[in-house]
């Protein structure tokens, strides 16, 4: 389009919607100072602005849907197009033995002497990062942090330690290399 038009336009990643629609923009703009009308459907011959003007509208109207996607994910890898909030996780196997990836949520439950004292749903599926915004989550419902905190394997991480270890919460989380 530059060589055609000798014009300058550039697209930059970060702005890549807004560079679009100002190329967009720019080749209507052409089209009209040369009065060009755009011809559609068989035996007729698109002229090259018209099948610019395309094929930029086409990317443009894709880079949207792309954005839009992104927006979705937040800081996921991955959502259901039928629950937006719903990420995939790995269910178990099934009993002929088919694992699939099914959208689902993370649900966490504390408890205490056998009470449920809170319970949080988070999109993460891997439980070590889950266990901080839920310990915040319990602290803010309850007005007083708990001491000890039990949990499995799955929530050993350094940074959960060196979180309890601020807070002054005693951790009791089961080693991932423990046998």
């Amino acid at each position: 389009m530059n060589l055609t038009y000798m014009s300058n336009l550039k697209v930059a990643k970060e702005t890549v919607l807004d560079d679009l629609n100002a190329a967009i923009t720019y080749l209507e703009e052409k089209r009209q100072q040369e009065k060009i009308e755009f011809v559609y459907g068989i035996g007729k011959r698109k002229s090259k602005l018209q099948k610019l003007t395309e094929q930029l509208q086409e990317f443009s109207n894709r880079q949207e849907k792309y954005h839009k996607h992104n927006q979705l994910f937040e800081k996921r890898n991955s959502y259901s197009k039928t629950d937006a909030d719903a990420t995939f996780m790995h269910m178990k196997d099934d009993h002929m033995r088919n694992a699939k990836l099914k959208p689902a949520y993370n649900v966490q439950i504390g408890v205490e002497s056998e009470y449920v004292t809170g319970i949080g749903i988070f999109q993460d599926r891997n439980d070590k990062n889950t266990l901080i915004l839920f310990l915040k989550e319990m602290e803010v419902k309850l007005k007083t942090p708990y001491r000890n905190i039990i949990a499995d394997s799955g929530y050993e991480s350094e940074e959960n330690y060196r979180y309890l270890e601020t807070k002054g919460q005693t951790s009791f989380i089961k080693p991932q290399t423990y046998e």
